[in-house]
């Protein structure tokens, strides 16, 4: 299962609340995000979020670092979750969006300067 930021949600991934526009973060998570994964984890099978835009930083981390309010544990996300982008100059993106989401299972690695994968 593939989801597309730019192809399936918005070319304009730039705000991080709903209130701010359609086409916010927690707009992408919760209409787009938690319902793919949820149908992933439950055909055993693996979400790829495709950043095929550019993000603001704060786009991606209320996706990323909230996604695990979503009651997902990390193996969940760790087996079933993938981020990619589909071009080099997107990958930083990428990254960054891995970033977030250990930072949101571990809070305390918010100052941490090197971006690691959910293990």
């Amino acid at each position: 299962m593939e989801l597309y930021i730019g192809r399936d949600f918005s070319r304009l991934a730039h705000t991080r609340y709903r209130k701010d526009g359609v086409e916010s973060g927690e707009s992408f998570r919760e209409e787009r995000v938690v319902p793919a994964l949820e149908q992933a984890i439950s055909a055993g099978r693996t979400l790829t979020v495709v950043i095929d835009v550019s993000c603001s930083g704060s786009f991606l981390h209320e996706v990323f670092a909230k996604l695990p309010n979503h009651g997902f544990s990390r193996l969940q996300v760790s087996q079933h979750l993938v981020m990619t982008a589909n071009e080099a100059y997107l990958e930083p993106y990428s990254i960054l969006a891995l970033r977030y989401l250990r930072e949101g299972y571990e809070p305390s690695l918010q100052d941490s300067t090197s971006p690691m994968p959910v293990q």
